[in-house]
């Protein structure tokens, strides 16, 4: 497992790489260690980033929302959730709303083509 030192220094090195502050999947295909060694030592990747490149402002638009909600479903889960567009993104999930103009964090969702699946329960009357 490496070591907290190491983890800083290959954000650090992906951000002087890219040319821009990483993003979670940026560690599959950039980083040099696994995205299981970040999520033991930090409890979210924006966490993680402030740890090495410090406090930034973010700035996104549409198309990067669009595009961060593609990768969530692709890299993390099949219906992603507000808290892990949170804690996997480097967005609050104001950018949802503020910076893309959406509605609902549904509505982005759906926008990319997302099947949401809600449950309903059968009420039973006695009547």
């Amino acid at each position: 497992m490496p070591t907290r030192d190491e983890l800083l220094d290959d954000i650090r090195r992906m951000d002087d790489e890219l040319d821009r502050t990483p993003r979670v999947v940026d560690v599959l295909h950039a980083g040099e260690c696994d995205r299981a060694a970040f999520r033991a030592e930090w409890n979210s990747w924006r966490a993680a980033i402030r740890a090495a490149v410090g406090q930034r402002e973010f700035e996104i638009t549409r198309a990067e929302v669009l595009a961060r909600i593609i990768e969530l479903h692709e890299t993390v889960e099949a219906d992603p959730s507000i808290q892990t567009w949170a804690d996997e993104t480097l967005y609050t999930p104001h950018a949802i709303y503020d910076d893309a103009g959406f509605d609902s964090w549904t509505d982005a969702k759906q926008s990319v083509g997302i099947v949401i699946w809600h449950r309903t329960k059968t009420r039973q009357f006695d009547g």
